[in-house]
């Protein structure tokens, strides 16, 4: 009877740390996918900066062009 109870503390231990391990694990996990969430969100951001930044760069080319051939036409 002593030997089964010492067993049963022992299942009864090893229950309680596996319990532990997988509720860290599923911690871990969504912690993981909001990680993953906050950085696709930051890649779109990103891409949504890097799309207005190549637009001004067009207008500020584009604008430069056109400086440039109305001073042009001017001189002549």
């Amino acid at each position: 009877m002593r030997k089964l109870n010492k067993i049963q503390e022992k299942v009864e231990i090893q229950h309680k740390e596996a319990r532990k391990t997988i509720q860290d694990l599923k911690d871990d996990t969504a912690m993981l996918r909001k990680n993953q969430t906050e950085l696709l969100e930051l890649k779109n951001s990103l891409q949504e900066f890097q799309n207005t930044v190549g637009s001004l760069n067009n207008k500020l080319d584009k604008a430069e062009e056109e400086f440039q051939s109305s001073k042009t036409g001017l001189l002549n």
